[in-house]
C-alpha cells in the first residue's frame, strides 16, 4: 500500500465525520453554482440571443430569476459536497478492504493460495 494511502485512511478514520458537516465544500459548491448563474446573466444580456433575451424579458422577471439562480447555486452547493462526501467515504472503504486484503495474503503459509494445506 502507499504512502498517500494510507495518510489517506489515517486522515478519513479522523475526520471522516467532520467531514459530512463542513462547510468549506458547501462553499466551494456554491461558488460553483453562482458562477453557471452569472455566467448565465451575462449569456442573456450580453445580447448574443435576441430573441432569448426578448423572451426572457417578457416573461421572466428579473426578481425572479435571481431567485432560480440562488436556488440553483444552493442544490449545486449541498450536492458537491453530498458528492464529495460520498466519494472519499467509498475510496476509505477501498482501502481499507485492500488493506485487509493485503493483510489477509501476508499471513497466509506458503502453498495455502492453492487450498492446499
Amino acid at each position: 500500500m502507499r504512502e498517500e494511502e494510507e495518510n489517506f485512511i489515517h486522515f478519513w478514520a479522523a475526520r471522516g465525520a467532520a467531514e459530512k458537516s463542513s462547510p468549506r465544500p458547501l462553499l466551494i459548491g456554491f461558488s460553483f453554482g453562482l458562477v453557471f448563474g452569472i455566467a448565465t446573466l451575462v449569456s442573456l444580456y450580453s445580447g448574443w440571443d435576441k430573441r432569448a433575451f426578448m423572451v426572457a424579458n417578457s416573461r421572466l422577471s428579473m426578481g425572479f430569476l435571481l431567485i432560480i439562480i440562488l436556488a440553483v447555486a444552493i442544490f449545486v452547493a449541498y450536492f458537491y459536497r453530498h458528492f464529495r462526501w460520498e466519494r472519499n467515504e467509498e475510496y476509505y472503504q477501498s482501502l481499507l478492504a485492500k488493506k485487509k486484503r493485503e493483510n489477509k495474503d501476508a499471513m497466509q503459509p506458503p502453498g495455502a493460495e492453492n487450498g492446499l494445506t
